[in-house]
């Protein structure tokens, strides 16, 4: 079976993002089990591997945003079908949000990481009039691409209920396929302990990052000494280092800024506490960052919002109402103190991750589905 996977992420040059890790991680991995072929927008993490094809970018800062946004989609597609001519796949399998997969003729599956429509609403405050009028054009394109694909993979079980309930998709041909991580890669590693608490991610709104700063101005106000390491950038980073400074906590707090994804495990195992404080959104989450917290051995602090659950139910870490940072501070106290605590949802949270969310045992099952969509006999073993 031949795959081309589409993945249409039009990111600036220097922005890591969850969506490069998925992207990547999931490639490698579904190439074990069959032919797989990458084609995705030019981004420096993507260059070097002789099965990814990278399209040229619209260079151009003085363009608005939306109009080179269509010109890049535009290259992305048209250089794609240049070599799909004479390279035709069994199957496509597309992330994007442009349903260009419905002009090829081949079939194709669609893989849906989030709510657009939504994502754009809680957004509306802080961007710009092209990403409003987006969401409006986000619906009528998901229904398109939804409707004609052969599957839909989406990474959360509300994302497949919505699509089920908003576009009159048959339940049966979603399949809830959650994020992994590299196990090899994100293992326990027995570093010098140098911060308490660690967050690695896009600094982005629905990440609650504000309310983890507010937790540790609310600790060191109870005589506590407590210091976090912040990897990764975005919007609010400014907006983050102000808060901090405000509160009088900016010498606890160091904002590291963005690392390269082979460095994460090793900053990650200086701190004692990892610490994922989502916002609740419509959609959930199948967060990236969590399962690769986890495979580290780390001991976790969570909020209770949709895509969390299993942590609370499997007892794998603290589990806190969101948006609440008195309530979060309640948490990293207990933890911080509890060393007996924090050895136990490290050594659950491991075993966890390496049975259930591996990316090769993700991509095991997503290549299942597509062999029994394309009705294909065979190809069972590792390649």
């Amino acid at each position: 079976m031949k795959v081309h996977m589409l993945h249409a992420l039009f990111l600036r040059k220097n922005e890591r993002h969850a969506a490069v890790t998925h992207t990547l991680e999931l490639f490698n991995a579904l190439s074990r089990y069959t032919e797989v072929e990458l084609f995705v927008p030019d981004h420096p993490d993507f260059r070097g591997h002789n099965a990814i094809h990278t399209t040229k970018r619209i260079d151009c800062n003085k363009l608005p945003y939306f109009i080179r946004y269509l010109l890049d989609n535009l290259v992305f597609i048209f250089s794609y079908i240049k070599y799909y001519k004479k390279h035709k796949p069994d199957l496509v399998y597309y992330r994007g949000f442009i349903p260009w997969p419905i002009i090829l003729g081949v079939p194709f599956v669609v893989e849906i990481n989030g709510i657009r429509s939504h994502e754009f609403k809680y957004e509306q405050k802080s961007v710009a009039f092209y990403l409003r009028f987006l969401s409006l054009i986000s619906k009528i394109f998901e229904r398109i691409m939804v409707r004609k694909a052969k599957l839909v993979f989406a990474v959360t079980s509300p994302i497949r209920d919505y699509l089920h309930e908003e576009h009159g998709i048959n339940i049966k041909k979603i399949v809830v396929t959650p994020n992994g991580a590299n196990t090899e890669l994100f293992k326990p590693i027995k570093s010098k302990i140098e911060y308490d608490l660690g967050f690695a991610g896009n600094l982005t709104k629905w990440q609650g990052v504000e309310y983890l700063i507010e937790a540790i101005h609310y600790l060191v106000r109870r005589g506590i000494n407590v210091t976090l390491i912040i990897i990764g950038d975005g919007i609010l980073r400014h907006e983050l280092e102000d808060k901090a400074e405000t509160l009088g906590v900016k010498d606890r707090i160091t904002f590291f800024g963005l690392a390269k994804y082979e460095e994460i495990p090793l900053l990650l195992s200086k701190a004692r506490i990892l610490v994922s404080y989502k916002v609740p959104l419509p959609s959930g989450y199948s967060p990236l960052k969590l399962y690769e917290y986890l495979s580290l051995g780390k001991p976790v602090i969570v909020s209770d919002v949709k895509g969390f659950e299993f942590i609370k139910k499997l007892q794998l870490g603290e589990v806190v109402r969101p948006e609440d940072s008195v309530a979060l501070a309640n948490s990293i106290e207990k933890l911080m103190f509890n060393p007996k605590l924090r050895k136990k949802y490290g050594l659950k949270g491991r075993k966890y991750v390496e049975r259930n969310h591996s990316w090769l045992s993700i991509a095991r099952r997503i290549h299942k589905y597509l062999k029994n969509t394309l009705k294909i006999k065979g190809e069972n073993e590792l390649i």
